[in-house]
Protein backbone atom coordinates (compact mmCIF):
# COMPACT_ATOMS: atom_id res chain seq x y z
CA UNK A 1 0.00 0.00 0.00
CA UNK A 2 1.11 3.77 -0.29
CA UNK A 3 -0.61 6.58 0.26
CA UNK A 4 -1.26 10.14 -0.85
CA UNK A 5 -1.00 12.95 1.94
CA UNK A 6 -1.99 16.26 0.07
CA UNK A 7 -2.10 19.45 2.29
CA UNK A 8 -3.85 22.52 1.23
CA UNK A 9 -3.33 26.12 2.16
CA UNK A 10 -6.85 28.29 1.92
CA UNK A 11 -7.17 31.84 1.92
CA UNK A 12 -7.96 32.80 5.95
CA UNK A 13 -11.76 31.46 6.53
CA UNK A 14 -12.17 29.90 3.63
CA UNK A 15 -11.61 25.95 4.72
CA UNK A 16 -15.18 25.14 5.90
CA UNK A 17 -16.54 26.22 2.51
CA UNK A 18 -14.08 24.07 0.65
CA UNK A 19 -14.85 21.17 3.09
CA UNK A 20 -18.48 21.62 2.01
CA UNK A 21 -18.32 21.32 -1.56
CA UNK A 22 -15.25 18.71 -0.92
CA UNK A 23 -17.79 16.88 1.37
CA UNK A 24 -20.92 17.13 -1.47
CA UNK A 25 -18.85 16.01 -4.10
CA UNK A 26 -17.16 13.04 -2.50
CA UNK A 27 -19.31 10.03 -3.34
CA UNK A 28 -18.11 11.13 -6.86
CA UNK A 29 -14.65 10.20 -5.92
CA UNK A 30 -14.95 7.05 -3.73
CA UNK A 31 -16.54 5.29 -7.27
CA UNK A 32 -12.85 4.82 -7.86
CA UNK A 33 -10.80 4.50 -4.70
CA UNK A 34 -11.64 5.71 -0.82
CA UNK A 35 -10.60 8.51 1.09
CA UNK A 36 -9.02 7.46 3.65
CA UNK A 37 -9.17 11.00 6.16
CA UNK A 38 -9.50 14.44 5.71
CA UNK A 39 -8.70 16.58 8.42
CA UNK A 40 -8.08 20.56 8.88
CA UNK A 41 -5.55 22.20 11.41
CA UNK A 42 -6.92 23.72 14.76
CA UNK A 43 -3.79 23.97 16.56
CA UNK A 44 -0.34 24.44 14.17
CA UNK A 45 -0.20 26.24 10.57
CA UNK A 46 -4.15 27.11 9.96
CA UNK A 47 -6.18 27.40 7.12
CA UNK A 48 -5.36 24.25 6.06
CA UNK A 49 -6.80 21.01 5.02
CA UNK A 50 -5.03 17.58 5.11
CA UNK A 51 -6.09 14.39 3.16
CA UNK A 52 -4.85 10.88 3.03
CA UNK A 53 -5.95 8.55 0.06
CA UNK A 54 -4.67 5.26 -0.24
CA UNK A 55 -3.66 3.27 -3.02
CA UNK A 56 -2.64 -0.84 -3.70
CA UNK A 57 0.13 0.34 -5.78
CA UNK A 58 2.01 3.36 -7.93
CA UNK A 59 0.16 1.60 -10.71
CA UNK A 60 -3.21 1.71 -9.17
CA UNK A 61 -2.76 5.52 -7.91
CA UNK A 62 -1.81 6.50 -11.67
CA UNK A 63 -5.21 4.46 -12.84
CA UNK A 64 -7.54 6.37 -10.46
CA UNK A 65 -6.29 9.29 -11.89
CA UNK A 66 -6.72 8.90 -15.08
CA UNK A 67 -10.36 7.64 -14.79
CA UNK A 68 -10.72 10.96 -12.45
CA UNK A 69 -9.73 12.84 -15.40
CA UNK A 70 -13.18 11.97 -17.20
CA UNK A 71 -15.12 12.75 -13.92
CA UNK A 72 -16.97 15.70 -14.76
CA UNK A 73 -17.72 16.23 -10.51
CA UNK A 74 -14.59 16.22 -9.57
CA UNK A 75 -12.50 17.96 -8.42
CA UNK A 76 -15.09 19.53 -6.41
CA UNK A 77 -15.79 23.56 -5.92
CA UNK A 78 -14.02 25.67 -4.30
CA UNK A 79 -10.59 25.20 -6.05
CA UNK A 80 -10.31 29.39 -6.45
CA UNK A 81 -9.99 29.75 -2.29
CA UNK A 82 -6.64 27.29 -2.61
CA UNK A 83 -3.57 29.29 -2.14
CA UNK A 84 -1.52 26.49 -2.33
CA UNK A 85 -1.40 22.71 -2.65
CA UNK A 86 1.65 20.02 -1.52
CA UNK A 87 1.35 16.28 -2.78
CA UNK A 88 3.88 13.24 -1.06
CA UNK A 89 3.79 9.78 -1.44
CA UNK A 90 4.31 7.57 1.77
CA UNK A 91 4.44 4.19 2.79
CA UNK A 92 3.29 2.38 6.01
CA UNK A 93 5.22 0.63 8.22
CA UNK A 94 4.50 -2.84 9.13
CA UNK A 95 3.55 -1.67 12.72
CA UNK A 96 1.36 1.62 11.29
CA UNK A 97 -2.77 1.30 12.24
CA UNK A 98 -5.13 0.78 9.58
CA UNK A 99 -5.98 4.22 7.50
CA UNK A 100 -10.14 4.60 6.76
CA UNK A 101 -12.44 2.32 7.13
CA UNK A 102 -15.07 3.92 9.01
CA UNK A 103 -13.04 4.55 12.07
CA UNK A 104 -14.26 6.29 15.22
CA UNK A 105 -11.34 6.70 16.91
CA UNK A 106 -11.55 10.16 18.33
CA UNK A 107 -12.07 14.04 17.76
CA UNK A 108 -9.11 15.30 17.59
CA UNK A 109 -5.64 14.30 15.49
CA UNK A 110 -2.00 14.44 16.32
CA UNK A 111 0.31 15.01 13.19
CA UNK A 112 3.64 14.92 13.54
CA UNK A 113 6.14 14.98 11.04
CA UNK A 114 9.95 14.52 11.54
CA UNK A 115 13.34 14.75 9.15
CA UNK A 116 16.10 12.61 9.93
CA UNK A 117 19.25 12.20 8.58
CA UNK A 118 20.12 10.65 5.06
CA UNK A 119 19.85 6.95 5.27
CA UNK A 120 18.76 7.08 8.91
CA UNK A 121 15.34 5.35 8.35
CA UNK A 122 15.65 1.82 8.92
CA UNK A 123 17.00 2.65 12.57
CA UNK A 124 13.77 5.10 12.65
CA UNK A 125 11.77 2.36 12.69
CA UNK A 126 13.31 -0.08 14.41
CA UNK A 127 13.42 2.20 17.41
CA UNK A 128 9.83 3.35 16.97
CA UNK A 129 8.52 -0.76 16.97
CA UNK A 130 10.75 -1.39 19.82
CA UNK A 131 9.47 1.45 21.93
CA UNK A 132 5.79 1.00 20.82
CA UNK A 133 6.24 -2.71 22.43
CA UNK A 134 7.35 -1.17 25.55
CA UNK A 135 3.81 0.10 26.39
CA UNK A 136 2.95 3.24 24.61
CA UNK A 137 0.07 1.87 22.62
CA UNK A 138 -1.82 0.81 25.68
CA UNK A 139 -2.24 4.24 26.87
CA UNK A 140 -4.01 5.58 23.16
CA UNK A 141 -4.68 4.17 20.03
CA UNK A 142 -1.91 3.24 17.90
CA UNK A 143 -1.02 5.72 15.30
CA UNK A 144 -0.51 5.66 11.29
CA UNK A 145 3.32 5.97 10.64
CA UNK A 146 4.11 6.35 7.64
CA UNK A 147 7.53 7.02 5.68
CA UNK A 148 8.33 9.03 2.67
CA UNK A 149 8.72 7.52 -0.82
CA UNK A 150 8.57 10.55 -2.95
CA UNK A 151 9.87 14.71 -2.63
CA UNK A 152 12.07 14.85 0.48
CA UNK A 153 13.08 11.47 1.91
CA UNK A 154 13.83 10.44 5.50
CA UNK A 155 10.30 11.95 6.67
CA UNK A 156 8.56 10.20 9.21
CA UNK A 157 4.88 11.25 9.41
CA UNK A 158 3.05 10.11 12.55
CA UNK A 159 -0.83 10.79 13.15
CA UNK A 160 -2.19 10.01 16.62
CA UNK A 161 -5.98 10.18 17.19
CA UNK A 162 -7.07 11.12 20.61
CA UNK A 163 -10.76 11.05 22.45
CA UNK A 164 -10.14 14.92 23.18
CA UNK A 165 -7.33 17.35 23.96
CA UNK A 166 -7.79 16.81 27.90
CA UNK A 167 -6.95 12.63 27.03
CA UNK A 168 -3.97 13.40 25.18
CA UNK A 169 -2.63 15.55 27.98
CA UNK A 170 -3.44 12.27 29.82
CA UNK A 171 -1.54 10.31 27.54
CA UNK A 172 1.24 12.44 27.51
CA UNK A 173 1.76 12.69 31.04
CA UNK A 174 1.44 8.92 31.21
CA UNK A 175 4.55 8.29 28.59
CA UNK A 176 6.89 10.29 31.34
CA UNK A 177 6.55 7.49 33.31
CA UNK A 178 7.23 4.84 30.43
CA UNK A 179 11.42 4.01 30.14
CA UNK A 180 10.91 3.23 26.77
CA UNK A 181 9.10 6.27 25.33
CA UNK A 182 9.99 8.30 23.95
CA UNK A 183 11.87 6.14 20.87
CA UNK A 184 15.84 6.98 21.24
CA UNK A 185 16.12 8.63 18.16
CA UNK A 186 17.91 12.18 18.96
CA UNK A 187 21.10 11.46 17.25
CA UNK A 188 19.13 11.06 14.15
CA UNK A 189 16.92 13.64 14.02
CA UNK A 190 16.94 16.51 12.10
CA UNK A 191 13.28 18.70 12.33
CA UNK A 192 9.62 18.43 13.67
CA UNK A 193 6.63 19.59 12.69
CA UNK A 194 3.31 19.86 14.41
CA UNK A 195 -0.38 19.89 13.65
CA UNK A 196 -3.63 19.15 15.65
CA UNK A 197 -6.03 18.47 13.27
CA UNK A 198 -9.75 18.26 13.45
CA UNK A 199 -11.32 15.57 11.10
CA UNK A 200 -14.44 16.95 8.67
CA UNK A 201 -17.82 15.76 8.33
CA UNK A 202 -17.35 13.52 6.04
CA UNK A 203 -13.64 11.77 6.84
CA UNK A 204 -13.89 8.13 7.13
CA UNK A 205 -11.62 8.47 10.63
CA UNK A 206 -12.96 10.46 12.84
Amino acid sequence: MICEVEITTFKPGMVGKWMAGFCDALPARTKYSPLGGLWYTDIGPLNESVQIWPYDSFEHRDKVQAQLANEPTWPSKGNDEIIKRSVQIFGPTAFSAKIGGGQKLGTIYEMRVYGFRAGAMPAVIDRFDQAFKGGRLELSPPPLFMTSLTGKLDIALHIWPYESYAARDKTRAATKNLSSWPPDIGELLLNQQNRILIPAACSPMS
